[in-house]
């Protein structure tokens, strides 16, 4: 069964940033890496969030579409008011990064 862990969150969506010419910097984010060789020049962590307010709104009708990377979703038709944040994590001691 679900079990939400926050409230009023619907929906939480990571891309791992690629650093591809070894410069510490991503040249690209990916919602999967495909190879363990991706997965070794992960060096952050793109955070989409999609958050709902806990109490409906009367007379509102939520009819956008909201995109979080590589996913997009909605409309949703309810009374619920949203708002999409997305933000970037740089992680600190990359392990693995030589091949």
């Amino acid at each position: 069964s679900i079990v939400p862990l926050v409230e009023g969150i619907d929906q939480l969506q990571v891309e791992y940033g690629l650093d591809t010419n070894n410069d510490g910097a991503p040249e690209s984010h990916t919602a999967a890496p495909a190879t363990p060789a991706q997965w070794r020049q992960v060096v952050s962590a793109k955070l989409h969030v999609l958050a709902r307010n806990t109490q409906s709104t009367p007379g509102f009708t939520d009819s956008r579409t909201y995109v979080l990377g590589e996913t997009s979703i909605g409309p949703f038709n309810d009374s619920y008011k949203r708002h999409a944040y997305t933000t970037v994590v740089r992680l600190n001691n990359v392990a693995g990064r030589l091949e």
